[in-house]
Formats: structure tokens, sequence, C-alpha cells
């Protein structure tokens, strides 16, 4: 026998079984929980906003197996625009069981001004695999700085 629910949540049967004998026909209750398969992404985007050309900023991915089973992260790479890049990445290679989880950290500096688009792809053993996170930032100039002038006696 196989359990096989095709949506998430509780799912109740009854298994009959009919026989020439005298307490036939006999029932087993049978009972299960359907969980959605796959990856859970934690944000599903990263928006670094506004950002100093040449100065970095860090933000965080966690994965979460929400599968009933092990996942295996073969790949995890970085597109896009050269102004992203991974950083204390601990997915992967990583098998994750049912419930566990991993980082991945992305690296925002940008060296030209203007939008900064990416994505972070990851390559797995999860249902919809791969599976992107997208990137996106600003790269500003540095700030102009007001110079005033105070001549209280000419």
């Amino acid at each position: 026998m196989r359990f096989q629910p095709g949506t998430p949540g509780a799912k109740t049967a009854q298994l009959r079984v009919t026989s020439d004998a005298a307490t036939s026909p006999q029932t087993v209750g049978l009972s299960g929980v359907g969980i959605t398969p796959g990856l859970t992404f934690l944000p599903v985007a990263l928006n670094f906003g506004n950002q100093q050309l040449n100065t970095t900023a860090t933000q965080s991915i966690l994965v979460q197996n929400s599968t009933g089973g092990p996942v295996t992260i073969s790949n995890v790479v970085v597109g896009g625009s050269p102004a992203f890049a991974l950083t204390a990445n601990t997915c992967i290679g990583a098998t994750l069981p049912a419930g566990g989880f991993c980082v991945v950290g992305v690296n925002f500096r940008p060296t030209t001004l203007g939008a900064h688009t990416g994505q972070v792809t990851f390559t797995d053993t999860a249902a919809g695999s791969p599976h992107v996170v997208t990137l996106s930032g600003q790269g500003l100039g540095a700030p102009t700085p007001v110079v005033g002038i105070d001549a209280p006696s000419l």
C-alpha cells in the first residue's frame, strides 16, 4: 500500500477487507498528512536598495527543506550584474533533511551607477528545480559635498 496525496493537508481513508470469514468485512483506519514538496526561500527576492559605489552591503537567503525527505543542493550560482557575489554559502553540496536549512550570503558592491539586477540559482533534487531568487540594487555616486563660505566682514 502506498500513500500519495494529491494535495497538502490531513487525509483519512479506510481499508476494507472482505472475505468468507465470519467477521467479514473488516476495516482498518488509515491516515496521513500531505505536504507541499520543495524548498522554501526566505526571502524570495533581495532588494539592496541604494548603495554607494565601491561599498558593500550583504544580505542572506535562508533555504529550508519543506519536503518529507532529504533534498540535495548540487549547485548555487549567481548571475546577472557583476556587482553581486556569493559569500558564506552553506548550501552547495548540502543534503538537507526534512525541515533542515542552509544559508547563502549575497554581497552587493556596485562599481557603476544605476540599476543592477541578478539572480541566485539553486540546482537541487526538490520539485521545480532549478529555483531562482532575484536580486536588485541601485549604484549611487558619492554624495556631493556642500561648501559654504562665511565672510563676516568683507
